[in-house]
């Protein structure tokens, strides 16, 4: 969800090279960034070769000018300890779009405050009673539970936790979207309301 900072018109990504790793990141292949396409598939991996050469990948060179649009992220994949990324850029306080091709995909909150399942809206292709769900993990990776969305009236329901609209997504954190619709599904995320 963030932006290049002060773009005229309007900014609707983000720059790799906005993205920089701390002092514990290691850049020769143990600590990566991970870029996929819609499917699922992995377009490119990419490493930081330090501030004089930004981001590098094997399969497309150096990509600190590959955008990151809204909606869309990486993985990060760290074998270091203590990596932290410091992201140079504005958080968007339009709603987001996120669009889920069929298959797993992750639905993360990258506002800088909490949001409610309740407040992630799927299109209405969204297929109910259990072949399009959300997963939520516990933090040793299991799983916590599985929520459908039974429309807006209700919103989403979780066969071992009932309605959990009010389940929190805290900044930073995310859950997989499993969808078996073929055409895919659409999550609007809510937008961001700054506070007087």
């Amino acid at each position: 969800m963030f932006v290049d900072v002060n773009v005229e018109g309007g900014a609707t990504s983000l720059k790799l090279g906005a993205i920089i790793p701390n002092e514990n990141y290691v850049g020769i292949g143990n600590d990566v960034l991970q870029f996929l396409n819609p499917d699922g598939s992995q377009d490119f991996v990419a490493m930081y070769l330090g501030a004089g050469l930004g981001w590098y990948s094997g399969v497309k060179g150096f990509v600190d000018s590959y955008g990151i649009d809204i909606g869309t992220g990486f993985i990060a994949n760290t074998d270091s300890l203590d990596v932290e990324y410091c992201i140079a850029g504005e958080v968007s306080t339009a709603e987001i779009e996120v669009s889920v091709s069929q298959g797993i995909a992750f639905i993360g909150n990258a506002l800088p405050v909490t949001i409610t399942l309740g407040e992630i809206i799927p299109s209405d292709n969204i297929s109910p009673f259990g072949t399009d769900v959300i997963q939520f993990l516990k933090p040793d990776g299991s799983q916590d539970f599985v929520a459908m969305y039974l429309g807006a009236g209700l919103g989403w329901y979780s066969g071992t936790k009932g309605f959990v609209n009010g389940e929190e997504l805290k900044p930073g954190e995310f859950a997989y979207a499993v969808i078996e619709t073929e055409e895919g599904v659409t999550f609007t995320l809510p937008e961001l309301v700054i506070a007087d």
